[in-house]
């Protein structure tokens, strides 16, 4: 629909309101000094949960933490951080390691999961593990997570069995700690999978629907994605102050996609585009963003509406020129052999084997 306006609702839509809970983002490396500081306090007064030791990681330089958190992608390895609402302390974190070799990389580990005791009881471990299904359930061809707890650690069992994780086995001498052998659990979460579904069958064999994760969901709890943009350098730097949560993937959803998206002031939903095949729509429910499209432009408020059918080739994108966030809700499908354009930019986006491939105009792969 090339030059489409947007269509006018009544207005009132209620804005969504923060929880008082610790806030979450994935680590970056100048976290290394405050990881390092949460990690050591983990194994010293943790022994029995944690592989590592205070002695084997202490003398490592400050550089060997910031790797650890440097987020190239695609890393082996993702952590991501709760931080004190009030003070911006570091308070808890958790990781993902992925697994590089062709017959695991259908598994990835949580590993690392620490909240200092203080911050303990406030939804901060809950929010850790949510966030990294969630960077799961995005990195192409992972189907399980796998973690391992000490026997006797009730709480953290607890906490793993609410998120959905369920036991597969006992292992005995796991670790030795000092003079005393520590059994591990281990546990998996199959993503919204049936653990059926591998039970002596082959991974491209039908599987059964996956079932709803949740009944009800409170939109505005749920982790941002992982990664703020999936662009290349140097277009994901100007994705910044953007926020997409999942909320079709959090109740398995795989035809189409639902993100409730916030936008910072100054921040873009995206790069000027059109897909050739994916239908999209986008309802505002706080801020008055501002639509760029083949058109011009045109400031959308609070139960407005827009769509963009599939291969329309009206190039558009959303940026919140205001001074406070605008929030919004974005619906697309997800149609196999997909192209977008970029008309601004030296980019094409082609989806192909469950993932989006980024080249020039040329055809170069970024």
């Amino acid at each position: 629909m090339s030059g489409a306006r947007p269509v006018r609702a009544e207005p009132g839509a209620v804005a969504p309101a923060s929880p008082a809970l610790p806030a979450l983002r994935a680590l970056r490396a100048d976290d290394a000094p405050a990881y390092r500081a949460l990690m050591l306090e983990a194994y010293a007064s943790h022994p029995d949960a944690f592989t590592s030791t205070v002695d084997e990681r202490a003398p490592l330089p400050l550089a060997w933490w910031a790797a650890r958190l440097s987020g190239s992608a695609p890393a082996p390895e993702t952590v991501w951080g709760a931080f004190d609402p009030t003070t911006g302390a570091l308070v808890g974190a958790a990781g993902l390691r992925f697994e590089t070799r062709p017959r695991l990389a259908h598994k990835c580990t949580l590993f690392g999961m620490f909240v200092r005791t203080a911050a303990r009881g406030q939804g901060a471990g809950r929010q850790l593990v949510d966030a990294l299904l969630r960077a799961a359930a995005e990195r192409s061809g992972v189907r399980l997570v796998q973690l391992t707890v000490s026997e006797g650690n009730a709480g953290a069992l607890a906490l793993y069995r609410r998120c959905g994780f369920e036991p597969i086995g006992r292992e005995p001498a796991a670790n030795l700690c000092g003079d005393r052998w520590v059994t591990k659990l281990h546990l998996w979460h199959t993503l919204g999978v049936p653990a059926s579904t591998y039970e002596n069958r082959s991974p491209t064999a039908p599987a059964a629907a996956p079932p709803v994760r949740q009944r009800v969901l409170d939109a505005v709890t749920l982790p941002p994605r992982a990664r703020a943009s999936n662009y290349p350098p140097p277009f994901a730097e100007r994705m910044a102050g953007r926020e997409k949560r999942a909320l079709g993937d959090a109740f398995g959803l795989t035809h189409f996609g639902v993100n409730l998206t916030r936008l910072a002031p100054g921040a873009a939903s995206a790069l000027r585009h059109a897909h050739s095949a994916q239908d999209e729509f986008v309802f505002v429910l706080q801020g008055r963003p501002t639509l760029h499209d083949d058109a011009g432009s045109t400031t959308l408020g609070p139960g407005q509406c827009i769509g963009f059918p599939a291969g329309a080739a009206n190039a558009h994108r959303l940026h919140n020129a205001g001074t406070s966030d605008a929030w919004m809700i974005e619906i697309g499908d997800r149609t196999p052999g997909d192209c977008v354009r970029y008309p601004d930019d030296d980019l094409r986006a082609e989806w192909r084997a469950g993932a989006w491939h980024f080249v020039h105009h040329d055809g170069r792969t970024y």
